[in-house]
């Protein structure tokens, strides 16, 4: 433990509380690694300003955004760009969609926008009244967004396409998908991530590592979704939250705490101080 370089980090369901928000002790831990030389990344779904929003006054050294297709300092630096979604992807992921009572997110530079197939309209915005209901019981942040009509959306160069639904019909509709075109990631049960082939967290974790010129046993990762396990598979020390999907578990090779215990920050402290 003694000769750890980076400690690599998700946000959702890792670093956060269920509030959305880094705890006190977590900031106090954070910092104090920083001061040790250790170097803290943010390996997330979320696109970099959503990250910065949220480390606002916490020390960190880089990003690793939208699982990893944007890797950067955190002075927004550019290490590693991988590609977009390009139009013929998104056309056939949009098309597959139409059949599905399902909710799509993506973001297009600082916007973040929503869309649902057109017959599906109506159950779209009870979806995102009770969504909105849950983040006020919670006191999590919200951001409500225009739910549009797919049809009025172009297909162009996406980074990330989200898709909310039920867990049985995000699983039909990624059995269409060739898993050597998109990355297929479920962040949960009711939330499933597509991306191209090849962009990864654990991606991100090897440019900052070449780039720190430290070596993989210098790691520490801690994670809770599958979009997380190809970061727990770059870093000597993997480490799995107590509430992390069953997938998650059997690629890590140590255990927090779950989220609701600050369990991240548990295994740091712990640890690494």
């Amino acid at each position: 433990m003694n000769q750890i370089s980076l400690v690599a980090l998700d946000l959702d369901g890792t670093l956060l509380s269920l509030s959305g928000h880094i705890s006190k002790q977590g900031k106090e831990v954070l910092g104090r690694l920083h001061d040790q030389g250790i170097a803290i990344m943010i390996c997330s779904g979320r696109p970099f300003y959503s990250i910065q929003r949220i480390m606002e006054g916490i020390p960190f050294d880089y990003a690793g955004c939208l699982n990893g297709q944007i890797t950067c300092t955190s002075d927004g630096t550019i290490l590693q760009h991988l590609p977009d979604l390009d139009h013929q992807e998104t056309s056939h992921l949009f098309a597959l969609m139409k059949h599905y009572p399902m909710v799509c997110s993506f973001s297009k530079g600082k916007e973040f926008l929503h869309t649902c197939p057109t017959w599906f309209l109506p159950f779209g915005r009870l979806y995102q009244g009770l969504y909105w209901l849950y983040h006020k019981i919670t006191h999590k942040p919200h951001y409500p967004h225009h739910l549009q009509r797919l049809k009025d959306i172009a297909p162009d160069h996406i980074n990330k396409l989200c898709f909310a639904s039920f867990p049985w019909i995000l699983k039909a509709f990624a059995r269409h998908l060739d898993p050597k075109t998109y990355a297929i990631y479920f962040v949960n049960a009711t939330w499933l991530e597509i991306q191209p082939n090849g962009v990864s967290k654990g991606a991100a974790i090897t440019a900052v590592q070449k780039y720190m010129h430290i070596s993989k046993e210098a790691i520490v990762a801690i994670g809770d979704g599958e979009n997380d396990i190809g970061m727990l598979q770059e870093a000597g020390i993997g480490v799995a939250m107590g509430n992390a999907m069953p997938k998650v578990k059997q690629q890590a090779n140590q255990l927090a705490p779950s989220c609701h215990e600050d369990g991240a920050v548990v295994w740091l402290k712990e640890n690494l101080l």
